[in-house]
């Protein structure tokens, strides 16, 4: 088993009809512990968001995950993700993510 800190900048777009678009870039520190057969993280920080119609705004977040071995070549994955809302509308934002990963190797 293995443990470390980590930083990771990671930008994340979405791009709909016509010229509409929605981007954010989380400036993130966190924590990851590898064990026999999966591992799990935890991490967070200032998140910056624009959208078409708006001006960007820069808002707080945290990601906490993991990742388990069902067999092996098949592994589940989940993320859950809390961005704390901008000081315009102090709206909250849940997200949420689950997997599987097949391997070829």
């Amino acid at each position: 088993a293995t443990a470390a800190p980590y930083a990771v900048i990671e930008r994340s777009s979405d791009f709909k009809r016509h010229s509409e678009f929605s981007s954010s870039m989380d400036f993130h520190v966190g924590y990851d512990h590898d064990f026999e057969k999966g591992s799990w993280f935890f991490q967070g920080g200032p998140t910056g968001t624009q959208t078409t119609d708006t001006d960007p705004s820069f808002d707080w977040a945290i990601k906490a995950g993991g990742e388990r071995a069902l067999s092996r070549r098949l592994d589940l994955y989940g993320e859950m993700g809390l961005s704390m809302g901008n000081s315009e509308t102090n709206d909250a934002v849940v997200s949420t993510e689950l997997g599987l990963k097949y391997s070829f190797k």
